[in-house]
């Protein structure tokens, strides 16, 4: 559920005239249209009521595959699909063969991880490999994660470059609270909740104004939490944990400054365009982040936001120390950011280039 870009793609691309297959017990709730579910294990398709209208076969596990596939082919034939978006590049491998079977085209969406660190494994890389002969077209949020495919033999005349995109009209501009930071995100080692919690730390005694509300939970919590103690801020830096996307909207529509130091783990993880930096230009927030993999397509430095070098804290101090003396500078970045965000990256840009990419315009 924390993924929009999901539910908007399956509400959005063909209203009314999609069908969603997933791994989980149930889709999106927003989603009325006919769906198989529970693929991972014994596959059971639903009507457009909720009602099931295939029974669960009691089958061993090592059966499952071969049951997947033919349950996703019935279901996708039943249904009429003639074209097929898959979410990430591991799903795409899974729907190949029913894809196929069935006579459907086979869009594959990559996101981020999947042409990352997926890309150290010999066997992922393989596998993707013969997806790449195999699939209509395939999809990347950034230039970044396309050239990552490439670089395996994904021909490049085969890939559109599309930013997931947000709905501007959920995002307003801001009132920019005086000072008022914040950060979204899974506290995991790409997005290094720990270093944009060192670099506040480190303009706070000079800008006593400024606080950093931080929206997300992960691994790296109880270190986080340990490190706004020992830095004596609990008072202006609030670890706000998982949080419904409301109170992420709301958040923004106060904030003056976002803060994400994106950086590439010890695993080759990156993100794609996170969605989190989209949401924030649209707001017009004064966007500090890192040089990471598809952010400087959206954020352009010293114009629409400023960014440093992944894991250089000390840059991201100064970056963050200079806009808060200088409140005209941050406003202005964050003005720049927003226009840019309704010109390029809202989610009737993206929508608009899946549909042309897919057929479906």
């Amino acid at each position: 559920m924390s993924e929009t870009f999901v539910t908007a793609h399956a509400m959005r691309l063909a209203p009314g005239r999609s069908a969603f297959v997933t791994h989980t017990e149930a889709p999106i709730p927003e989603f009325n249209g006919p769906f198989l579910c529970d693929i991972g294990q014994r596959p059971r398709s639903y009507g457009t009521d909720g009602t099931p209208t295939s029974a669960r076969p009691a089958l061993p596990l090592g059966r499952i595959k071969p049951l997947r596939d033919r349950a996703v082919a019935g279901f996708l034939r039943q249904t009429g699909t003639e074209v097929m978006m898959t979410e990430f590049g591991g799903m795409g491998v899974e729907m190949a063969a029913p894809a196929a079977a069935a006579g459907v085209k086979l869009h594959v969406h990559f996101h981020g991880y999947d042409a990352s660190s997926h890309l150290r494994f010999p066997k992922i890389v393989k596998a993707y490999q013969t997806l790449f002969a195999q699939a209509e077209g395939f999809i990347t949020p950034s230039r970044f994660i396309a050239d990552n495919l490439v670089g395996i033999g994904c021909p490049a005349d085969r890939i559109t470059v599309v930013p997931c995109g947000v709905e501007a009209e959920n995002f307003p501009p801001s009132s920019r609270s005086p000072g008022l930071c914040m950060a979204v995100g899974r506290f995991v080692e790409k997005k290094a909740p720990l270093t944009t919690i060192g670099a506040f730390a480190k303009i706070a005694e000079a800008h006593p104004e400024a606080r950093l509300d931080y929206i997300g939970d992960g691994p790296l919590w109880e270190e986080a939490k340990a490190a706004v103690a020992q830095a004596g801020l609990e008072d202006r830096i609030r670890l706000l944990g998982s949080q419904p996307h409301d109170v992420v909207r709301k958040t923004m529509g106060e904030a003056s400054f976002f803060l994400q130091h994106s950086v590439t783990s010890s695993n080759g993880d990156t993100e794609g365009l996170p969605v989190a930096i989209m949401e924030a230009m649209s707001a017009g927030l004064t966007i500090v982040s890192t040089r990471h993999s598809g952010i400087p397509e959206a954020v352009i430095e010293g114009e629409s936001g400023a960014l440093v070098d992944e894991h250089d804290l000390d840059a991201m101090a100064r970056e963050l120390d200079r806009l808060l003396a200088d409140p005209d500078m941050a406003a202005a970045y964050g003005a720049a950011a927003r226009q840019r965000l309704l010109e390029k990256f809202t989610l009737n840009h993206a929508i608009d280039k899946l549909q042309h990419a897919m057929g479906l315009a």
